[in-house]
């Protein structure tokens, strides 16, 4: 991490863009692949990189992608972006007005103000476990792993491929037979 934010410095001092990665040594799916993906993309963020490369998916230094760690790694971009949001100083969103109006040993979740902002105020994550150890293992005791792999199948299979102009796809079509036969890999 403190390798990227000084590369970044350095690119800075002699304008220069620069590109940094967010990836992991990992062989699999765990703690190590988890924190080394976030230390070295927060790096990546807090140097000020141009381009952030291979940060979703790449294990075990890039020789292998997996679907879980992508859906892992989409998770820790989720959170740093929340976590780089501005925070909100307005007096609307600060509400001096509604905690004035509370009651000592009242509470807030019966202010409309509260009731507004309930669904949206809080980081909602894709992976994450929130429930209580007696409902995660109601819920069949499945770890960041096993849950990300259900993640992934979900999306895969709700995925409704957007439309596509007619006039697009010949150009395409047409653009891998030339490039084929200029000697190019013939697509599988």
């Amino acid at each position: 991490m403190r390798g990227a934010i000084a590369t970044g410095q350095l690119a800075r001092l002699i304008d220069v863009p620069w590109r940094s990665s967010g990836s992991s040594a990992s062989p699999t799916e765990d703690a190590q692949g988890a924190w080394e993906t976030m230390f070295n993309l927060q790096g990546a963020i807090r140097g000020g990189a141009n381009i952030i490369l291979h940060s979703a998916g790449w294990q075990e230094g890039g020789l292998v992608a997996s679907l879980e760690k992508l859906i892992l790694d989409v998770e820790i971009l989720r959170t740093i972006v929340e976590s780089w949001q501005p925070i909100d100083m307005s007096a609307d969103e600060l509400a001096f007005d509604v905690i004035a109006g509370v009651e000592p040993g009242g509470h807030f979740f019966g202010e409309p103000h509260a009731l507004e902002r309930f669904e949206t105020a809080f980081y909602d994550p894709i992976v994450a476990a929130r429930v209580s150890f007696e409902q995660w293992v109601e819920d069949g005791e499945l770890d960041a792993r096993a849950r990300a792999n259900e993640v992934w199948k979900q999306r895969l299979n709700e995925y409704e491929q957007p439309p596509v102009d007619d006039a697009i796809v010949a150009e395409l079509d047409d653009f891998v037979a030339r490039r084929t036969a200029e000697g190019g890999a013939a697509p599988e």
